[in-house]
């Protein structure tokens, strides 16, 4: 039996895989991009000191999620409705929340290396939008944070550090958003030129005469001692001298004769 083939079938059909493959292609990418949660990247601005984004870690701190009138504080760093309207406030709120998330709190992306694109936290969770402190510190450096008197007022900083320079790094707060590109951040530092430590021999510092040394010395060789310079053992220990002991003696003698030839003329008489 033959079959007719219409030719409107077969381009019915046509016209239906042409129209799926655009949806596919338009559509779908656009509805998984507006699934996607935030993501950022940190960058260094010092190369031309040395320090290259490699160089760099970041620890980020979920800290409030978006509401209306502002951001919620989670816990452990409050429970409150918070808002600012200068950078001034805004550097002020980081150093509280900087000073709950450093004794309290656990970051939810920890050490992740600078210049790499950050859109998961550590348990491969999408990032959530909302506020986060951010946290800059070498990769290089075990204790990275430092309280330090800055201004008048106590501060925290975390440094990073290059063979010639520290660079001292504030904690901020930054806003993430699903619907933004992604974010590039190029935190600002202080570069401190770190002073070369110059080169001394090790020499033993000079005791002062009048000053005897804690430990006696060990002379480097036995000393000997000749025997003609060892006082002898008969000399006696007062300091009393020897010549006047027999001029005394006959002294006292020729006192004593005297004495008794004086004595037998009076009773002669």
């Amino acid at each position: 039996m033959n079959r007719i083939h219409n030719p409107k079938t077969g381009l019915r059909v046509l016209v239906i895989l042409i129209l799926s493959a655009i949806w596919l292609t338009v559509f779908l990418p656009s509805a998984g991009a507006a699934n996607e949660g935030p993501s950022l990247r940190v960058r260094s601005s010092y190369s031309a000191y040395g320090l290259r984004d490699d160089m760099l870690l970041v620890d980020l701190y979920f800290v409030a999620s978006p509401v209306d009138g502002g951001y919620l504080l989670t816990e452990p760093f409050g429970n409150r409705i918070i808002t600012w309207s200068s950078n001034r406030e805004l550097a002020d709120l980081s150093q509280s929340v900087a000073t709950i998330a450093f004794e309290k709190a656990e970051p939810v992306v920890s050490g992740q290396r600078g210049g790499s694109v950050i859109d998961s936290d550590d348990a491969g969770n999408p990032l959530r939008e909302g506020l986060y402190l951010l946290v800059v510190r070498g990769a290089d450096m075990a204790d990275y944070v430092s309280r330090e008197r800055i201004n008048g007022e106590i501060t925290y900083v975390t440094y990073a550090r290059t063979e010639d320079y520290l660079f001292r790094f504030l904690p901020t707060l930054i806003i993430l958003k699903a619907d933004e590109d992604r974010l590039e951040i190029e935190p600002k530092a202080d570069p401190i030129p770190i002073e070369p430590t110059p080169d001394t021999p090790d020499i033993p510092p000079d005791v002062p005469p009048d000053v005897p040394p804690d430990v006696p010395i060990e002379p480097d060789e036995p000393i000997d001692i000749p025997d003609e310079n060892v006082p002898p053992e008969e000399l006696p220990i007062t300091g009393q001298l020897w010549w006047p002991v027999p001029v005394l003696f006959v002294l006292g003698a020729v006192m004593i004769t005297s004495g008794l030839v004086l004595r037998r003329k009076d009773h002669g008489r």
